[in-house]
Order: C-alpha cells, then sequence, then structure tokens
C-alpha cells in the first residue's frame, strides 16, 4: 500500500542521537532500546522513564531535540527535491523533445507563480 505525500513525509525518523545516549545510559537489552526510542518518538518517554524509577536527563532530551532537527532538515530537503521536479524535468529534456521541454517549462513556471510565498510584501504600508 502507497502512503500518502503527506503522510510520508512527517514520519521522516532519525534516532541515531536518542538511540546512542540511551545506550551509554546503560540499556542494553535490544528489544527494551528499541521500546525506549518508539516511546520518545510518541513523546511519553519521560512518563514511562519515571514509572520505571529511572530519570529522564537533559541529556536525553538534547538527543531527541538534535534528531528532530535532522529529521526536520530531511522533511524539508524531501519537499524541496519533490517542488523542484517540475521545475527541472523540462530542462533536462530539452535536446531530447524540444516542443515539450517548452511546454513543460511554461506550465512549470506557471506553477511557481502561483505559489502564495513567491509574491514579495511590502512592510509598513
Amino acid at each position: 500500500m502507497i502512503k500518502k505525500y503527506n503522510h510520508f513525509l512527517i514520519l521522516e525518523k532519525y534516532d541515531k542521537n536518542i538511540r546512542q545516549t540511551l545506550i551509554d545510559m546503560g540499556v542494553n537489552d535490544k528489544e527494551e532500546l528499541e521500546n525506549q526510542i518508539a516511546i520518545s518518538k510518541k513523546g511519553y518517554l519521560a512518563n514511562y522513564l519515571q514509572d520505571k524509577g529511572e530519570r529522564f536527563t537533559f541529556g536525553i532530551l538534547k538527543a531527541i531535540f538534535q534528531d528532530a532537527l535532522v529529521a526536520k532538515k530531511r522533511t524539508n530537503l524531501k519537499k524541496g527535491i519533490f517542488s523542484i521536479i517540475p521545475r527541472v524535468l523540462p530542462l533536462a529534456l530539452i535536446p531530447f523533445f524540444p516542443t515539450l521541454a517548452i511546454i513543460g517549462t511554461i506550465f512549470g513556471s506557471s506553477r511557481a507563480l502561483d505559489e502564495p510565498n513567491i509574491v514579495p510584501t511590502i512592510d509598513g504600508i
């Protein structure tokens, strides 16, 4: 089953930092490690650790934050690639299909002009 485009982008996961932090804290059981990583992605790791009598430290919080930053950068990169494909593809077709490339460039440009973030704003008016 093919996932929806937005659902695919939102689910970008990256857990290198939290995984290493939990291993450094002494979580050696593979199932427990995967469980804690899954819980941290849902946002309930602090409650889970407190219920077990363990501490939720700033090191864990920093690792989760760093993983979230990397995931956000990857998501933005994917969005950028998917949005630039309609603009670049006609240019790649120019040597083989010049007529299609011209039509594609026109439609790609009209799509770019239709996006609301391109329109400049004047502050103070």
